[in-house]
């Protein structure tokens, strides 16, 4: 029986505890420290986009070499740099309009939802052994400050982007 560390563990309501507990036990989530000094599972949390892109770049291979040019990337802290540095090398993640990304920015159903169908592929490649990462366009002309990638153009959206018509 897996036993969590956190200080609301006794407020997790019963319906998830048992998927909090796994997702503890297998390291894909640790809990914050509170400002009292106590770790806390933050359950009823919003998820912002930094911490979603932490969740799942522990899953890719490490894109080597990769440069945020977002207006805001120097507010990603040094705990998500990796994991926000994946997912948008893998287009999980990408800009907006204003050239920002906002990484602390709460991730919306919409955003999940396509970060979601877009992992899922990359999941399998990866499991198979077969996910190469991404190489970042070096020629500063062709590429844009929206976090795009040489990853293979997929019938969902980017997060934050509208659908085609």
């Amino acid at each position: 029986e897996v036993e969590l560390p956190f200080a609301d563990a006794a407020d997790i309501p019963s319906w998830s505890v048992n998927y909090i507990k796994a997702m503890y036990a297998l390291g894909y989530t640790g809990g914050s420290l509170g400002t009292d000094g106590l770790l806390y599972s933050n359950y009823a949390s919003p998820i912002t986009r930094q911490e979603i892109a932490v969740l799942l770049g522990q899953f890719l291979p490490a894109p080597e070499g990769w440069t945020l040019e977002f207006t805001d990337a120097g507010s990603i802290p040094s705990w998500a740099l990796s994991g926000v540095t994946s997912a948008v090398a893998y287009g999980l993640l990408g800009g907006y309009p204003d050239g920002s990304l906002q990484p602390g920015g709460q991730a919306t159903r919409a955003e999940v939802a396509v970060i979601l169908c877009n992992f899922q592929p990359l999941l399998e490649q990866a499991r198979a052994g077969t996910l190469t990462p991404p190489v970042q366009e070096t020629d500063p002309g062709e590429a844009e400050s929206s976090g795009e990638t040489d990853v293979p153009e997929t019938d969902v959206p980017a997060a934050g982007e509208e659908p085609a018509a």
